[in-house]
């Protein structure tokens, strides 16, 4: 299992959230490249807001058709299907400057937003038992 940060806006989110966290809108070639599979974990960042908002796991890797009824900011036309795992109320989303001296993937980047653009990012083990601990997973 592989461990990955998402971004998206929080308008994005919104209707992830109102399909249940069901499908993730995702660019066809990001899953060949990044070499996404079954059962990888996704801890997702809402740009702007500058927060993770949520956990989400890799449900179906085989790109489907969006459903009419997501309507994202950005033109996607496929999706993979997800699960979420742990879904924080708004004003218990995780501000990543509380992060920023923790996450090993955070220390080496110095221009932030240039990494986030590259999103989705693979984290190690031990940024995920960060991010599991901020989420409150025993």
């Amino acid at each position: 299992m592989t461990n990955w940060v998402f971004v998206e806006t929080y308008h994005n989110w919104n209707q992830d959230k109102k399909h249940n966290f069901k499908f993730l809108g995702i660019r066809m070639q990001v899953v060949k490249s990044r070499g996404l599979k079954k059962n990888d974990l996704i801890f997702m960042y809402v740009s702007k807001i500058k927060k993770f908002s949520d956990v989400r796991v890799i449900e179906n890797i085989d790109l489907i058709d969006l459903p009419s009824t997501l309507k994202y900011d950005k033109d996607f036309i496929k999706c993979i299907e997800t699960k979420i795992v742990k879904e924080l109320s708004v004003d218990e989303w995780i501000e990543l400057k509380k992060l920023n001296n923790k996450l090993s993937f955070l220390k080496s980047e110095e221009f932030l937003g240039f990494l986030l653009l590259r999103a989705p990012i693979k984290i190690d083990d031990n940024d995920k038992k960060i991010l599991l601990n901020e989420f409150n997973f025993n």
